[in-house]
């Protein structure tokens, strides 16, 4: 069985941020503190990508014979988190995928579910190799796009880079 999969994913309240990462948030509106609260401001805004501080609220997954033929599309999703992993991971112990098909799994979806389950110490049914430089078991259409180079939303990829990189037209597995 092969798994298209994602995650959404939401940030804490500022506050929250703040009391999870041990920081005392500065004013904005005192001049003394205004350079430390544009840098807090900064850091908050990377927290939204780091699963120490942000949560997941949905979990899709869409799944196919290994022939690609759809077998069933799933969604997890709430406020309850560990509910959200328990299941997730309990549909993946009984269903067991060869293949995850993902945008940004190797750098986000997954070391992000990873994380969270660590966290609510919720045990992964399986361990997912997030090895790059390979399309088995994470295929992976970013890396795959960006021929394994580390990209940002502030480097988005040419058309020239993906016409080029003939992978991008090969359906996985």
């Amino acid at each position: 069985m092969k798994v298209v999969l994602d995650i959404e994913t939401i940030q804490p309240p500022k506050e929250e941020w703040a009391a999870l990462a041990g920081v005392d948030l500065a004013a904005h509106d005192d001049l003394l503190e205004a350079g430390e609260a544009a840098r807090q401001e900064k850091e908050f805004e990377r927290a939204a990508f780091d699963g120490t501080f942000s949560r997941i609220v949905c979990i899709g997954a869409i799944a196919f014979s290994d022939d690609m033929a759809p077998q069933q599309a799933i969604a997890w999703y709430g406020g309850q988190e560990k509910e959200l992993l328990r299941q997730f991971w309990d549909w993946i112990s009984r269903h067991r995928p060869s293949l995850f098909i993902t945008h940004n799994g190797l750098g986000f979806d997954l070391p992000f579910l990873k994380k969270r389950s660590i966290i609510h110490q919720v045990k992964p049914a399986m361990e997912i190799n997030l090895a790059k430089f390979r399309t088995e078991p994470v295929y992976d259409t970013l890396a795959v796009c960006a021929c394994y180079s580390k990209m940002t939303f502030k480097e988005p990829l040419k058309s020239s880079e993906v016409l080029s990189n003939k992978q991008v037209f090969e359906a996985p597995g």
